[in-house]
């Protein structure tokens, strides 16, 4: 319950300097109605989804942590095969044959194993504890042979789905983008896994690794903060695009580092005073 009031102050803190810079650049005075009724049903930065989940999952989790530790490895891979038919099979299938013109009646979906908050950490529980030993190299490339191959079927329905609608913008090109994202992140952590397991490379970068790892939240929190409410997005992109003629793909991926690396310089100052270090871990 601790972690929970934490993370729910901390949501409060940052949503309340998202909302104070938000009243200063419209020039509108404080309501303090309009804070919590914003906050209340939807957020102030919508990066904030993680927070109401993860704190809807510290919720759960004394229920999930008797789930995951008494599911036998057979209910594990039952389950996975839930998850895999009805929120990836169908929805895809679904699509190609009809073009959202017909779906499964929601009713027939297995709601709680579709939620973040539930398949997600109980497929951590299982890799990490239950066949932490089974992945080799040749399982983890066929791993991620699999998973290239979702991606390119992502990339497929998203431009499939563009041909037919005609429309392609930021919300409708996401229709199929976490479709498969299930498969991804197992293979990036059974990869981890097995780099820390069998790599001695790790060893060797361990501080700023866990240094970084140490002001991820941090950087999260920060992240739009430094995007949006300061100069260095327009700076950057005069540079790097205008000036420099920076290929965007190239440019994407510059951009990102850079927001990074400043995001974490800021979160090692923040760590280093006692009051603020709270609110950023």
């Amino acid at each position: 319950m601790c972690r929970v009031l934490h993370m729910v102050c901390i949501l409060l803190v940052w949503s309340l300097a998202h909302y104070i810079i938000y009243i200063h650049a419209e020039n509108e005075s404080f309501n303090i109605v309009q804070f919590f009724s914003k906050l209340y049903d939807s957020n102030w930065n919508y990066s904030y989804w993680y927070l109401y989940a993860y704190i809807g999952f510290l919720l759960s989790l004394p229920l999930l942590q008797r789930l995951a530790q008494n599911l036998a490895n057979r209910e594990y891979v039952y389950l996975t095969i839930l998850f895999v038919i009805f929120y990836m099979i169908v929805p895809v299938m679904q699509y190609l044959l009809w073009q959202g013109n017909h779906n499964l009646n929601g009713n027939l979906y297995p709601g709680w194993i579709g939620s973040s908050i539930v398949i997600y950490p109980l497929m951590g529980y299982f890799l990490q504890h239950r066949i932490k030993d089974f992945w080799n190299k040749r399982r983890v490339v066929v791993l991620w042979l699999v998973n290239i191959g979702t991606i390119l079927v992502s990339c497929y329905l998203t431009y499939f789905r563009a041909q037919i609608t005609g429309v392609c913008d930021e919300a409708n090109s996401q229709a199929f983008h976490s479709t498969f994202v299930l498969i991804n992140c197992v293979a990036i952590f059974v990869t981890c896994q097995y780099i820390n397991n069998n790599i001695t490379i790790l060893q060797k970068i361990q501080r700023p690794v866990v240094s970084m790892g140490g002001c991820t939240f941090g950087i999260y929190l920060l992240h739009l903060i430094i995007e949006d409410k300061t100069p260095l997005t327009d700076y950057l992109w005069n540079l790097l695009r205008e000036q420099m003629h920076m290929p965007p793909m190239t440019y994407a991926f510059v951009y990102c580092a850079i927001i990074f690396a400043c995001g974490y310089v800021i979160t090692l100052v923040m760590k280093k005073i006692p009051v603020l270090k709270r609110m950023v871990s």
